[in-house]
């Protein structure tokens, strides 16, 4: 094995030689006191840069694995949890049978979180647990965000018994695994210039710190009142300011998501003559907020858009700029933030980050979709980047994501679905094959094995639903993946019978086809198939272009062949 078998890739991974350490899978584990105990001479040289970072002194660790032991170097507990982590993954792709290596590691970013953030309670059976996986993978930062109207309208009150107790539950769970537990408040109907509604907050960050959590979240998203850009930049640095004042005698981090949190100009289009005038001066508000800003106040930012397909050097250096600090990325991957696209799972790995960010951020955090689990498969890719984001390939995280969370049957899926990326540019490659996209054959000008390879792959899409079951991959992940086996089953089966000429073919979902106008056995309208599809089987409307593409190509090659019948 290789660095890159791991998730997260380790900065620095030297094999030591060619001969395994025979190990059991619970070796003993030497934890020494000082990096002599573990380095050479030499390698106290090669690594003196890497020991003394700062990123190191918090979680950094020195992992060697040599002559039938093991040995661990950290600064502090966070960086010993680490390294016994990433030992864990070596034995769990070895079976015991270690390679002898050194790791000498730490992240690239110091704020690395994973957020959940939505009307209702999806993630509340499983935080802690979620807590504790994405903790393994190298996240040490969980937010919980949630829109409940009850807890929005009422922030002034105190939380009933049983929140509070599962908040401090939660807390002490981030806690055993090294995780910052941040909480997001949005105070909804504040007046600024109220001493009282300024107290209430307070008393509101005052008692989330007595439960035990770390980081205080600001929510002011969308806070207009109709000033000019600069009151609104002096009107909310002055009100996180008090905030941060009181906390910082606590030693709670304060983070700030700003009434503008991106780049883009989403809402002049959307709002026509309704726009605040705080839009047509982002940047009087960035740099008068960076400017009277308290220095311990971290500033969010979605990127250029409310969910950006890249983030640039260049985005934040700008930003930087304005706001005369580093700006906190809270990234909108994999959430889907469209309503009306609700029923999208994005599975694909993370993309369009560039690899150098870590140097223009303060931190990075990563908005999960309301399923938890279905979340891991594109979130480790997330704490992978994270982590270290140089080293960082997109494909081979995939692959690393999919046996973390299964198999290689879990990595077929994510290769298949359609809605893998936040980048609207991104093609379903099997869309691309059937549609002759990106230099592709249209299907009916392909070769015969051309065509057999494409029937392979529509025969592994039908099997998806049959070979990708309990215990291969957990059963809360089954069930939220569903839609997307039936999904890939029913566009297999639909493509084997293109490639054979006859819909009536397709052994599977039979019942499909019941409701479904068939022509002559060849032509089928696509409409009904939705149409039957989205009010009997649900699945999600990323199946509704395939379906039609499918129909496309069939028509034109059945019209094909009755002009040369003529």
């Amino acid at each position: 094995m290789d660095k890159t078998d791991l998730l997260p890739v380790p900065i620095h991974y030297v094999t030591l030689s060619e001969r395994y350490a025979l190990l059991t899978k619970r070796p003993t584990i030497e934890i020494v006191m000082g990096p002599d105990e573990i380095l050479t001479p030499d390698e106290q040289r090669r690594f003196a840069s890497d020991l003394t970072s700062v990123n190191f002194g918090k979680e950094g660790y020195v992992l060697r694995i040599k002559n039938n032991g093991v040995s661990i170097f950290a600064y502090t507990g966070a960086g010993e949890y680490r390294g016994r982590k990433t030992l864990d993954r070596i034995l769990s792709k070895t079976n015991g049978v270690l390679p002898n290596v050194l790791i000498v590691d730490y992240p690239a970013f110091a704020i690395r979180g994973f957020m959940e953030g939505y009307t209702g309670y999806p993630w509340a059976e499983h935080r802690g647990e979620m807590i504790e996986r994405c903790a393994g993978f190298g996240f040490n930062t969980f937010v919980l965000g949630p829109n409940e109207f009850d807890l929005l309208i009422k922030w002034r009150e105190k939380f009933p018994k049983e929140y509070r107790d599962h908040l401090a539950s939660l807390a002490a769970r981030a806690d055993a695994n090294f995780v910052n537990f941040a909480y997001k408040v949005i105070p909804f109907g504040v007046d600024m210039s109220s001493q009282s509604d300024v107290e209430a907050f307070k008393r509101k960050t005052e008692e989330l710190a007595d439960i035990g959590v770390q980081a205080i979240v600001i929510g002011l998203d969308d806070f207009f009142r109709g000033q000019t850009a600069e009151d609104h930049g002096r009107a909310h640095a002055k009100f996180a300011n008090k905030i941060a004042k009181e906390l910082g005698r606590r030693n709670v981090l304060v983070y700030l998501v700003p009434a503008i949190y991106h780049r883009g100009n989403r809402y002049l289009s959307a709002l026509g003559n309704f726009v605040p005038i705080i839009y047509h001066d982002k940047d009087k508000y960035f740099s008068t907020l960076g400017r009277e800003l308290d220095e311990r106040v971290q500033v969010g930012w979605t990127g250029r858009k409310i969910v950006s397909p890249e983030v640039t050097l260049g985005d934040a250096e700008n930003l930087e700029g304005l706001l005369r600090r580093k700006p906190f990325l809270g990234h909108n991957f994999p959430v889907v933030n469209e309503t009306d696209r609700k029923r999208i799972i994005y599975l694909g790995p993370l993309k369009g980050l560039d690899p150098h960010l870590a140097d223009y951020l303060d931190g990075i955090s990563f908005n999960f979709m309301p399923l938890p689990f279905a979340s891991l498969i594109p979130g480790l890719t997330c704490a992978d980047y994270a982590w270290n984001p140089r080293d960082y390939n997109p494909k081979k995280s995939a692959r690393n994501s999919s046996l973390a969370n299964g198999s290689l049957d879990l990595l077929r899926l994510v290769e298949l679905n359609p809605e893998t990326s936040v980048d609207p540019r991104a093609v379903h490659p099997l869309t691309r094959v059937i549609n002759g996209g990106n230099h592709h054959k249209p299907l009916s000008r392909m070769t015969e094995d051309e065509k057999q390879q494409l029937r392979e792959t529509f025969t592994m899409m039908s099997a998806l639903a049959y070979t990708l079951l309990p215990p291969t991959i957990d059963p809360r992940l089954y069930d939220e993946l569903k839609p997307l086996l039936y999904q890939a089953s029913a566009v297999g089966g639909l493509g084997e019978g293109l490639l054979d000429g006859n819909l009536s073919k397709v052994g599977l979902f039979p019942k499909i086809f019941a409701g479904v106008k068939m022509i002559g056995g060849y032509r089928f309208s696509g409409v009904e198939v939705e149409n039957w599809i989205m009010r009997e089987m649900g699945f999600p409307v990323s199946l509704m272009p395939n379906l039609r593409i499918l129909a496309d190509v069939k028509d034109r090659i059945l019209r094909g062949r009755h002009s040369k019948q003529k």
